[in-house]
């Protein structure tokens, strides 16, 4: 993929996860479009990663046993667009459990049933999720 390529690849995936971020927000998004923002998030973390460093093109079938050896200079290398090649690292996705919803709480049978932000909140962080506040 040349450079132009994945500029246009991240350009496309931001403009999907933004479009697909805005539908949820609406209510109009389906399980397959949350299953697919999921993906092209992941994606995306993957196209942005920074160069981890630079392997030598003929090197990388002797990295194993280079490693097995605790010998691990075949991975040092320098950039050079002839004779190595990128090696890219993305950062692990967070994995967030199901959240547990707190018990719904009734103020007045006529105005029916509500959540408290603060325990729902909660019950998101216990999750492993973030909340902007």
């Amino acid at each position: 993929m040349t450079n132009e390529e994945r500029a246009a690849l991240v350009a496309r995936l931001r403009i999907y996860i933004r479009t697909t971020e805005t539908a949820i927000k609406a209510g109009l998004a389906s399980e397959e479009d949350r299953f697919n923002l999921e993906v092209r998030k992941i994606a995306l973390a993957s196209l942005e990663a920074p160069v981890l460093g630079y392997i030598h093109k003929h090197a990388w079938h002797e990295y194993k046993q280079a490693v097995c050896s605790g010998y691990d200079d075949a991975m040092i290398a320098y950039e050079s667009a002839q004779s190595h090649f990128p090696v890219y690292t993305a950062p692990p996705v967070a994995v967030m459990q199901p959240v547990v919803l707190p018990v719904m709480q009734v103020d007045n049978p006529l105005d029916g049933f509500f959540y408290r932000c603060d325990e729902v909140i909660a019950a998101i962080r216990a999750a492993g999720g973030s909340v902007k506040e």
